[in-house]
C-alpha cells in the first residue's frame, strides 16, 4: 500500500498526496534486481546503467501497486528490461532499464579506490548543513545520511 512516506509530498517535488516518481523507480528497479539475482554466481551483483520511465497516473495513499519488469534482451553482461507498473484501476508507468552484471570484488575495488582519491580532496573543504537533504560546498551538493 502507498503510505504517506512514499509520497510527492514528502519527497518535496510537489504538494500531492500520491506515489512519488522517485519511489516508482526504486520499486521498478527492485523488481528487475530480485528477478536475475537468484540466477547471478556468488561473484557477481547487477548494478543500473540507465532507465527511462514514463509515470503516466497517479497512485494516491492507499491505493495499491504493482510492478514487473519483463527481461528483452542480453547483450553480454548488459540486460535490457520492460517496465510497467499499476495500481488497482490503472497502468501508472511503462518503460525500459539496462543493468549490467559486475564482478562483485573488482567493482568494491573501484568504489574503495574512488573513496580515496576524493577524501584526498576533501581535506580542507568547509561543509554547511542544509536541513535534512545533503550539505552544500562551493555549489556542489552532496547526499549525507
Amino acid at each position: 500500500n502507498i503510505q504517506y512516506e512514499h509520497t510527492a509530498q514528502d519527497f518535496r517535488s510537489n504538494l500531492m498526496p500520491v506515489m512519488s516518481t522517485p519511489l516508482l523507480i526504486a520499486m521498478l528497479e527492485t523488481a528487475t534486481q530480485e528477478s536475475i539475482e537468484p540466477y547471478l554466481a556468488e561473484d557477481e551483483a547487477m548494478v543500473g546503467l540507465s532507465i527511462s520511465v514514463t509515470h503516466l497516473a497517479p497512485t494516491p495513499v492507499g491505493t495499491k501497486a504493482y510492478f514487473s519488469c519483463e527481461l528483452k534482451e542480453i547483450d553480454g553482461r548488459r540486460l535490457t528490461f520492460s517496465l510497467s507498473a499499476r495500481d488497482e484501476l490503472d497502468v501508472i508507468c511503462e518503460g525500459t532499464h539496462e543493468r549490467i552484471i559486475i564482478k562483485r570484488e573488482k567493482f568494491e575495488k573501484k568504489c574503495a579506490e574512488k573513496m580515496a582519491r576524493i577524501a584526498d580532496t576533501r581535506k580542507d573543504e568547509t561543509f554547511t548543513e542544509t536541513k535534512n537533504y545533503g550539505k552544500i560546498n562551493n555549489g556542489s551538493f552532496h547526499i549525507i545520511s
